[in-house]
């Protein structure tokens, strides 16, 4: 009489259809992480123009720069304290950036330019979300006037609606609020795709972040994961 033998290991057919869910599983993994990816770099365009459209318009009805509205507080009796309630200088900058580099949050949420609403609690109170508002990596966006110099070329000295992590302090122009990879992304689609060319500028004032600042013509480190950038846009 012949003994059966029953194996209980899996068969070819089986490991092939492991292997295929396996793939299936990894393959929607890797496709929603580039989604989200995708997803915040749009949401970062999309705040550039949205925020830049403000500033103009409200240029365009006041004949001032938000935060620098010399009679904001006739027009909006309601900014009672900090930012934005004292009258800005008129002089097209923002000339400080707490009480008009933040006020220009506020002056922009009165006139109805933006849908955010913010508030703000004394000098120094960077706030993200009450005082100004939140990226989609949790940094900060900024208005600011701001000079920023490289190797002898000017590639900012104005006004500038800045991604960054800065607090106010003396500092806070140099502090990373993207990381290159998906700062480049953003430049990309709005600009030159040229960290340190044209209106959009990726800069840091630390080495190994954002740029090798051993190299004239520097480019964004497409190797680097860390929110390494400040990521400028020059306002005219």
């Amino acid at each position: 009489m012949h003994k059966r033998y029953h194996h209980s290991g899996f068969t070819l057919i089986e490991m092939s259809i492991v292997l295929v869910i396996i793939g299936l599983i990894v393959g929607g993994v890797l496709t929603g992480r580039e989604l989200i990816k995708s997803a915040k770099i749009s949401k970062i365009v999309s705040r550039f123009n949205e925020y830049q459209t403000a500033v103009n318009s409200f240029q365009d009805k006041f004949g001032y720069l938000p935060g620098d509205f010399p009679d904001a507080i006739t027009h909006w009796p309601s900014l009672s304290g900090g930012a934005g309630s004292a009258a800005g200088n008129g002089n097209g900058y923002w000339d400080d950036p707490i009480y008009e580099g933040l006020g220009a949050w506020r002056h922009l949420s009165h006139a109805g330019m933006i849908k955010e609403d913010f508030t703000y609690t004394g000098y120094q109170q960077y706030v993200t979300g009450s005082s100004l508002p939140e990226t989609q990596y949790g940094t900060r966006w900024h208005f600011i006037t701001q000079t920023i110099t490289y190797y002898g070329r000017i590639l900012i000295s104005g006004n500038a609606l800045k991604i960054s992590d800065g607090n106010g302090t003396a500092n806070s122009h140099w502090h990373f609020g993207i990381g290159p990879v998906d700062a480049k992304l953003v430049d990309i689609k709005m600009d030159d795709g040229k960290a340190l060319h044209g209106r959009l500028i990726g800069y840091s004032s630390s080495n190994n972040v954002c740029i090798d600042r051993a190299n004239p013509n520097a480019d964004y480190y497409l190797d680097r994961t860390a929110l390494g950038c400040q990521l400028s846009l020059k306002l005219y």
